[in-house]
């Protein structure tokens, strides 16, 4: 984990986001919180890797937050290039929102990277 280290905090807490930009996967509340988080002064930056219908959405949205010099959309990564990525990570996130996750691959992905992470969900996903 990056947040820390040898004792002494990093400039930046990079929150990482891995998955397909699809409403139920809560990207846009993720980025309104991240954007207010910014907008008081919090140091944090986000990695979104991934794609998908609603990305241009997304843009849209980072535009309309002027959030986007704290924001990095990668588009699609090869697992070669994701390790690398969620190694320069201290989070990583999945804003389920409004369907169940029956698998949480994601959330599989961000613990093999030794990351914590923030989940959200319906009906008690991730468990």
């Amino acid at each position: 984990m990056r947040a820390f280290q040898d004792g002494i905090p990093a400039e930046f807490l990079t929150l990482a986001y891995v998955g397909a930009f699809e409403s139920w996967h809560g990207l846009p509340v993720f980025i309104r919180a991240a954007a207010r988080a910014i907008q008081r002064g919090l140091p944090i930056r986000l990695v979104i890797i991934g794609s998908g219908r609603k990305q241009r959405n997304i843009v849209d949205l980072i535009n309309a937050l002027e959030v986007g010099p704290s924001m990095t959309l990668t588009g699609y990564l090869p697992p070669s290039e994701l390790v690398h990525r969620l190694a320069q990570s201290d989070i990583g996130m999945s804003p389920y929102h409004g369907r169940v996750e029956c698998s949480g691959l994601k959330l599989l992905d961000y613990k093999a990277a030794g990351l914590p992470v923030i989940g959200s969900g319906d009906g008690g996903q991730p468990a």
